[in-house]
């Protein structure tokens, strides 16, 4: 039996567009698949960084030297450093160690302590990084601009009061970390960076007082 031309086109235009249909459905799902592998990738390529404590620092960090990475601003008052009832001047002395450890010895030990107040000191010798020593007179408002130092995690300022620098004159703080996440995310890889610091002092009578510190989180 012989279809009509027009029964053979009709027929052939159904299965052409049911075809159709299935190699869209198909195309379609291909697309989504591969619109969440996407998603899947990159949400897992790097994620935003977050600032961590000395204590929940478990990975590594990197810690080149930096420019301008450290900012005091010191602001000192009419009263500053006060001995026999009259203001003087006062030594401020700014350390980048490797090791927190040192800067507990560097406070037990007072000799070595005034030993470091010396433009001469050095100091490198002792594990020491880097040693800044600034001299504030009363009624001032200093801004420095430290470069940190390859290796330097750690911050040690003492000002150097009558009679002698002590432990109560000082602040000890790490430089802070922030974890970063990279790598895809079955497999993520995580490191530390070190950040800018800044930090305000306010130096007194017969004592200085910091406020919490200001860190800039790099992108």
């Amino acid at each position: 039996m012989i279809l009509p031309r027009t029964t053979i086109i009709l027929i052939w235009s159904i299965l052409f567009s049911r075809e159709s249909r299935n190699v869209m459905r198909i195309r379609c799902r291909r697309r989504g698949m591969m619109l969440i592998l996407f998603a899947l990738l990159c949400g897992g390529c790097q994620s935003d960084p977050v600032l961590i404590t000395e204590e929940e620092n478990d990975i590594p960090v990197a810690a080149p030297a930096a420019r301008h990475a450290i900012r005091l601003t010191l602001t000192s008052g009419r009263a500053l450093n006060v001995y026999h009832h009259m203001s003087n001047s006062c030594a401020v002395l700014v350390l980048q160690t490797g090791d927190s450890q040192l800067q507990q010895k560097i406070l037990d030990e007072p000799q070595l302590l005034r030993t470091l107040f010396r433009d001469d000191s050095g100091g490198n010798e002792k594990g020491i990084l880097k040693k800044d020593l600034f001299m504030m007179m009363p009624s001032r408002k200093r801004t420095l601009q430290l470069d940190r130092v390859k290796d330097a995690r750690y911050l040690l300022i003492v000002a150097g009061y009558y009679p002698a620098p002590a432990l109560k004159d000082s602040i000890r703080m790490a430089i802070p970390v922030v974890r970063k996440k990279t790598g895809w995310w079955w497999a993520p890889d995580y490191r530390g960076e070190l950040q800018p610091l800044s930090l305000d002092i306010r130096l007194g009578a017969r004592g200085m007082t910091a406020f919490p510190p200001e860190i800039q989180i790099s992108q």
